[in-house]
């Protein structure tokens, strides 16, 4: 899809979650759409370019809307991992990163893994 496609999209997005009820099943999943088109926006533009910047605050502010805060902070320890990344985009993800940990309960994003034997 292209970045003109994309963004056409992710704006259309972004006043349909913005016209529904906050906290809402609805404006959940109205946001996790926004999330998933910025971030293929932040996959087409670089961390530097203010396109790059705001597609990738863009998809962690909307997963924390949505809920997903796991989400949200896979996503902002990926952005901020990157090269070349403005400094004012890293300040904005460790905020975001901030208050998305707050918002899981403890221990939430130090999963442990489960193991398990499946017989035929």
């Amino acid at each position: 899809m292209s970045l003109a496609e994309l963004n056409r999209r992710v704006t259309s997005a972004v006043f349909h979650a913005e016209r529904l009820a906050e906290g809402s099943w609805e404006a959940q999943a109205a946001h996790r759409e926004v999330s998933f088109l910025e971030e293929k926006i932040a996959g087409q533009t670089g961390p530097a370019e203010v396109e790059g910047i705001i597609a990738r605050e863009g998809a962690v502010r909307a997963a924390i809307r949505a809920g997903e805060y796991l989400r949200a902070l896979s996503l902002a320890a990926r952005y901020l991992e990157e090269d070349g990344a403005a400094e004012d985009l890293r300040a904005e993800l460790e905020v975001l990163r901030t208050e998305a940990d707050k918002a899981l309960p403890d221990g939430a994003a130090e999963v442990r893994p489960v193991r398990f034997h499946i017989a035929a």
